[in-house]
């Protein structure tokens, strides 16, 4: 790479039109200092021009090495492959340029180890060309095919048949969507810190946040309806919205997100907030989310003069006012909110608690009418403008566009070009003495190659490339690999001489030969499915289509209602015909393997427990713990029946002497009838146990009162109770009372909770006893091995710079989708170097011979469902472990890992332990 440095920041701005200026205000009787003074330029220069009658070149005797058309087009393709979405990296456009140059025969000072232009030229092309490298947002091959022509101009015309029908005025024009609040923020605010500091961190919440819903709608004249927040809960509580904005809907879910009957309730609270009527009817924007294409849902919106139109699907990011300017302000405000929060209470997280009153405070400060207004403008809704979006914003699209099938007779017509190849002229009698036609076709600036001496010169001087047959066969099949895995192929081709067999090249090779536009293939084998469009929900055709969708649906779960009825029917039978068989047999009696206690089989008692097991002064150790759970031993009880609440019983035994039958009061509460006979008869004042065996609770019941009014006095502060501090609460609780109890007594609590790990003392702890065991084992660096486990999605979450044009606000990189699959890998390697292959982990039932596929040599695989680390997995990745690191009682091996509940059990120790392995 050259270490040339300007020495000053000159520039070429004396043109020839400059100079015809200049003469012309001479001729005037302007004198020469007064035009170099306007034009800017010195005296002396504007006098040397004017006698020599020539404009500069070149600020020096350093020259471009292409040419200003060459370079130009170069430009040119960049940027057209940017507008497609499908930008083109930094080394991508050095080893293609590099390519360029080669085939063209033009002489460079490239670097022709690495095949790639050098850094300094790349510089001054961005500079000259006002190219830039950016940072791009991700747009999901969903969206790119999702926004098109076809499909917007169906939007604005169904969005124009209904301002003509109705004559919606701005207050009437609403648009509503959904967003995630998660406590985790995703992006954080930049902060201060000292110049060449390497890892600059902030602390958050956690790693990840649990993700609560907002529900926002907005008019075109900038009226905000009050927003819904959806948390992911069971039950709701009013404590979760809390300093929420006025007005807030209070929804819950169990996921967080919303669903058919959460968009039902929320469409009555838009009914109430804006009040249409048939003289003033509301005009509702909303994008294709199946919640919101509910039959019950455009009853309720026919009736209420509510009219629904629906936005193209995947064009949300463009069309939709909420999406386009007012989310994004949004999610900034309430990222700085939660950064201040944090910043303000050290020690603590944000939960669920916080949520509501920071974004209250974000959407306060975001939510004005200007930015309402310049949304709906952005989107072309309102004021309604069917050419807000020209050609370039649908030429990503044009990337999947698939041509309608042509007929036989105009294929047959159709001449075939390669890049590359022109196709000569019909021969005549004076052309067939040259192997090289003479005409080249007008498009090509330089496409011929003369090859006899009679012919008229080329127009350059670097139009031919003349080689040897093995290095054009290395140059043209010379692919392009960007940093983002993108493969640009060669689509050179060299044709051969057929009288001397020399490779030649007939025509110039085009850098659009080399970067070609993006463009599908062939016809992805996809399943056919009906393909959503935007409608106008609440018209009646969409509604008779909707009913006729409801029936279908409905037939087939009846259908299969049936099925499944049939089944249980045979199920039914053979039950019956095993337990007729069953109760002939004899009954059989078992002794505990515990303490030796006989028991009978039919069980005829509520609860057994065993005597060896309740004579302990607390639970079992963690060894017998889990051996209990593999089956060594056997639990502490030999039934899984649990005892029932009092009031259940209470209420069961009142129903019972009002007369009810006991056999079906029974079966109503759950309860064994002769369980509820036996107390009825033995307990008439209600006076009887609540537990289901000889056990007691620990505490009282005033004393569990006592706890659970504090736990509910810090929850209503704001302040929730773990479930760890928790456990230490009612340790130290029953500590201070004296109370008998079979708490772990070998758990010191600690005398306050450390909500941060990385701490002195842990850290201390962990290096004592690192120390510990080199020195009892001496462990080598090459026996010392760290493993963790890392997820990589098929949607990476951070995309590489582009080039794209100087000031362009909206840079795009087209991803696989919008989220992704994500794929563990468990990853190790030993204090030399030594690398252990990788053990992926697919979130999948059945595992697939494919999935390994080019992966690293000697990659292990494992499926389950979540797709994550756990027990069976890590027994399962230790077994590939122990298979290429093969560990010995002379080899043994110190295993380094986090404290992941999957690395500590039982098994994995005493595999570990088997292998000569120290965890």
């Amino acid at each position: 790479m050259s270490r040339y440095k300007r020495k000053s920041d000159r520039k070429l701005i004396f043109t020839e039109e400059n100079l015809a200026e200049a003469k012309r205000k001479i001729s005037e009787g302007t004198s020469k200092r007064r035009v170099a003074l306007e034009m800017g330029i010195a005296e002396s220069t504007l006098r040397k021009r004017l006698k020599s009658g020539t404009v500069p070149t070149s600020l020096g005797r350093y020259k471009t090495i292409f040419s200003k058309e060459e370079e130009q087009e170069l430009a040119q393709q960049v940027r057209d492959l940017d507008k497609m979405f499908y930008g083109l990296t930094k080394k991508g456009l050095q080893i293609a340029t590099y390519k360029f140059a080669v085939l063209n025969n033009v002489p460079n000072t490239f670097n022709k180890v690495k095949q790639m232009a050098g850094e300094t030229w790349i510089v001054g092309f961005c500079q000259r060309h006002n190219i830039t490298l950016r940072q791009p947002e991700k747009c999901s091959m969903g969206r790119v095919m999702g926004f098109n022509k076809t499909q917007v101009q169906r939007f604005f015309d169904n969005l124009k048949e209904l301002y003509e029908k109705r004559k919606y005025i701005p207050e009437r024009i609403f648009n509503m969507d959904e967003t995630g609040l998660s406590t985790v923020p995703n992006k954080l605010p930049k902060v201060l810190t000292t110049k060449g500091k390497k890892l600059v961190s902030k602390v958050s919440s956690g790693e990840r946040g649990q993700l609560i819903t907002a529900v926002c709608c907005v008019s075109a004249s900038g009226i905000y309806v009050p927003p819904a927040l959806i948390f992911p809960r069971k039950r709701l509580k009013d404590e979760l919205y809390l300093n929420a904005p006025p007005g807030t809907l209070k929804l819950i879910s169990d996921s967080g997100f919303i669903n058919t009957d959460l968009f039902y309730k929320w469409i009555k609270h838009f009914k109430t907030a804006t009040n249409p009527t048939k003289e003033s009817p509301v005009l509702l924007v909303l994008d294709n989310h199946s919640s919101h294409r509910d039959l019950q849902v455009i009853h309720y919106c026919k009736e209420n003069h509510i009219d629904l139109l629906s936005l193209p699907p995947h064009a949300s990011h463009r069309l939709q006012p909420l999406d386009v300017g007012f989310f994004g302000p949004l999610k900034t405000a309430y990222t700085n909110e939660c950064d201040n929060w944090m910043v303000s209470n050290p020690g603590k997280v944000i939960t669920q608690m916080q949520v509501a009153g920071l974004f209250n405070a974000a959407y306060s400060r975001v939510a004005n009418l200007l930015k309402a207004q310049n949304s709906f403008k952005s989107a072309g809704i309102y004021p309604y403008n069917p050419l807000q979006f020209d050609d370039i914003d649908f030429a990503p699209s044009l990337v999947t566009e698939i041509p309608l099938p042509q007929r036989q007779d105009e294929e047959a017509e159709l001449e075939i070009n390669f890049p590359g190849h022109v196709t000569p002229p019909p021969c005549n009698s004076k052309d067939n003495d040259n192997p090289v036609f003479n005409t080249p076709p007008p498009c090509c600036s330089r496409d011929v190659v003369p090859t006899s001496e009679d012919m008229p010169p080329p127009c350059s001087s670097r139009d031919v490339l003349s080689t040897s047959k093995d290095m054009l066969t290395d140059i043209t099949d010379l692919d392009i690999v960007c940093e983002d895995g993108t493969l640009i192929p060669s689509t050179f081709t060299v044709t051969e001489s057929p009288k001397n067999n020399n490779t030649s090249l007939v025509t110039a090779v085009k850098i659009s030969d080399i970067l070609p536009l993006p463009s599908i293939q062939h016809e992805q084998n996809r399943r056919k499915s009906k393909s959503q469009r935007s409608e106008i929900l609440s018209s009646t055709p969409f509604k008779s289509e909707l009913e006729e969708i409801v029936k279908q649906r409905q037939a087939k779960e009846d259908q299969k209602k049936v099925k499944q009825t049939k089944r249980n029917l045979s199920n039914t039978k053979l039950l019956t015909k095993k337990k007729k068989k069953a109760t002939k047999t004899t009954e059989e009696k078992t002794d505990c393997p515990g303490c030796g206690e006989t028991f009978t089989e039919p069980l005829t008692e509520d609860w057994i427990m065993c005597s060896k097991w309740e004579g302990r002064a607390q639970p079992p150790d963690i060894a017998d713990f889990y051996n209990a759970l593999l089956g060594y031993l056997p639990p502490p009880w030999k039934t899984n029946r649990q005892g029932w609440s009092r009031e259940c019983m209470i209420e069961a035994l009142n129903k019972v002497k009002q007369g009810d039958s006991v056999n079906a009061t029974a079966k109503r509460f759950n309860i064994p009838e002769a369980t509820l006979r036996r107390y009825a008869k033995n307990y008439p004042n209600n006076n009887f146990p609540t537990s289901a065996g000889r056990f007691k609770t620990t505490f009282s019941e005033d004393q569990f009162l006592n706890l659970k009014k504090y736990v509910e006095d810090v929850d209503r502060r704001a302040f929730g109770v773990t479930r760890e501090q928790f456990a230490r609460i009612a340790f130290d609780y029953a500590e201070s009372l004296n109370i008998p109890h079979r708490f772990n007594k070998d758990k010191k609590r600690q005398e306050k909770i450390l909500l941060a790990a990385f701490n002195k003392n842990n850290v201390e702890s962990f290096f004592d006893l690192y120390k510990e065991i080199l020195a009892n084992k001496k462990f080598e660096p090459q026996q010392i091995y760290n493993i963790d486990e890392t997820s990589c999605s098929t949607v990476p979450t951070k995309t590489p710079n582009v080039l794209s044009p100087t000031g362009n606000r909206r840079v795009v990189k087209v991803p696989s989708g919008e989220r992704g699959v994500n794929v563990s890998v468990a990853c190790c390697f030993n204090a030399t170097g030594h690398y252990v292959p990788p053990f992926f982990i697919y979130p999948r039932v059945r595992m697939q011979s494919h999935f390994l596929a080019n992966a690293p040599t000697g990659s292990g695989v494992a499926c389950n469902q979540s797709g994550w680390m756990k027990s069976e997995t890590f027994v399962q990745w230790l077994e590939h472990f122990v298979k290429h690191v093969r560990p010995s009682n002379s080899n043994q091996i110190l295993l380094l890992m986090d404290n992941h509940s999957s690395h500590v059990t039982l098994q994995a120790v005493n595999m570990c332990r088997e292998n000569y392995i120290t965890m």
